[in-house]
C-alpha cells in the first residue's frame, strides 16, 4: 500500500519563516489542556493541526480496504467513458476541480466505522468546546487528489453567515490516509482569514507567507469553514487520499456539496451523472429569430402591406421542432 500510495516520511508543517503556529501535540483522547490549546489555536488562526491524535493503525486499516474499492470505482469510470476533464456528479463520486474525486463509494465497511468511531472519541471534547454539545458530523467521505491534478483557487468552504464576526459554525477536518508531501498535493492555508474584518478590508488575500500542513497517519487537521485555503497540484506519481469530516452546529447544512441520490455510476449509460446536459443550439432558428428582431426594431414590425410581419405558424413550428 505504501509503495502504491506514497511514503509516510514527511515534515508535519512547511511554512515561510514567519508561518503561523498551528500545530498542537495532543494524543487521544484530548485532555482539557489539549482541548484549550487547540481551541485557542483555531480561534486565533482558523486552523489547527493535531499531531498523533489517532492510532495510526486505524487509518492504515481503512486505507487497505479503500485501495480495493477505489480501484473498482476507477475502473468503472474508465469503462463508462466518464469525461474526467468535465464536471461529473454521481451517488458514489463527484468531481471537485480536475483531478480531485470526492468519494462515497466504499465507506460502508467495518474499517471506516472503526475510523469514524475513533475520530468521534478523539475529537468530541474539542468539538463540544467549539460548537456545543449538540455538534454533528453532517458530511464525510474521501478526497482523492490524483497525479496531474490542478491547483485550486483560494476559497472558503462556506461564507460568513452574517455581516459580522460570529463564533464558528462548521469545521472541515482531514484525516490523512497517506502522508502529505510537497509533491502529492497538500492543502495550503492563509491563517487568520476566518476573521470577518479580514474579508471586509481585503487583507484576507494579502496574508504572507501561506501555511502548508503536511500531516502523517495519526494526525488530524481541522479548519474553520471561513478560512481561505486551496489544494495544491499533485505533481507526484501516486494518489493522495484523505478522509474528511464536516463537524457543525446541528442546524447548519451545506447543500452546495451534497451528493445526488438518483444517479449511480454503475447504471447503464450513466453519462456525467447529475449534470444538466447542454442544449444544442439550432443556428438556423437562432439566425431567423435575430433577423425578425432586427426587422421589428427597424421597421416597427410592419411589412409593405401594413400588416404585422411575422413568420407563418407552420414554418415556426417546423423549425422549433429542430431544437434538441
Amino acid at each position: 500500500i505504501n509503495a502504491e500510495y506514497g511514503g509516510q516520511e514527511a515534515n508535519r508543517m512547511e511554512a515561510g519563516s514567519a508561518g503561523a503556529a498551528v500545530t498542537v501535540t495532543a494524543a487521544a483522547p484530548l485532555d482539557e489542556s489539549a482541548v484549550q490549546r487547540a481551541a485557542g489555536c483555531i480561534r486565533a488562526q482558523g486552523l489547527c493541526h493535531l499531531v498523533q491524535s489517532l492510532d495510526p493503525a486505524i487509518p492504515a486499516r481503512f486505507l487497505d480496504k479503500f485501495a480495493s474499492s477505489f480501484a473498482t470505482l476507477d475502473q468503472r469510470m474508465e469503462d463508462a467513458n466518464i469525461d474526467r476533464h468535465q464536471v461529473f456528479k454521481f451517488n458514489e463520486v463527484c468531481s471537485r476541480k480536475f483531478g480531485r474525486h470526492d468519494v462515497q463509494f466504499g465507506l460502508d465497511c467495518p474499517e471506516f466505522q472503526e475510523l469514524e468511531g475513533a475520530f468521534r472519541e478523539a475529537m468530541g471534547p474539542l468539538f463540544s468546546e467549539l460548537l456545543g454539545d449538540q455538534w454533528v458530523l453532517n458530511q464525510k467521505g474521501v478526497i482523492v487528489n490524483q497525479p496531474g491534478s490542478e491547483c485550486q483557487a483560494w476559497h472558503r468552504d462556506g461564507p460568513h453567515l452574517y455581516d459580522q464576526m460570529l463564533p464558528p459554525h462548521a469545521f472541515t477536518v482531514f484525516v490523512p490516509l497517506v502522508g502529505f508531501t510537497a509533491e502529492n498535493g497538500p492543502t495550503e492555508f492563509l491563517p487568520g482569514t476566518h476573521e470577518y474584518q479580514s474579508k471586509v478590508d481585503g487583507t484576507d488575500v494579502q496574508v504572507e507567507p501561506l501555511t502548508t500542513v503536511l500531516p502523517v497517519l495519526g494526525d488530524i487537521t481541522l479548519f474553520d469553514f471561513r478560512t481561505l485555503h486551496r489544494g495544491a497540484a499533485n505533481t507526484g506519481t501516486a494518489i493522495r487520499p484523505a478522509v474528511y469530516f464536516v463537524a457543525a452546529k446541528p442546524w447548519y447544512t451545506d447543500p452546495g456539496n451534497a451528493f445526488p441520490t438518483a444517479h449511480s455510476l454503475f447504471a447503464d449509460s450513466p453519462g456525467q451523472g447529475a449534470v444538466p446536459k447542454k442544449k444544442k443550439v439550432n443556428k438556423r432558428l437562432q439566425a431567423l429569430k435575430g433577423a425578425l428582431l432586427l426587422k421589428l426594431l427597424m421597421g416597427g414590425g410592419k411589412g409593405a402591406s401594413g400588416e404585422d410581419d411575422k413568420p407563418q405558424e407552420d414554418a415556426t413550428t417546423s423549425m422549433e421542432a429542430e431544437i434538441v
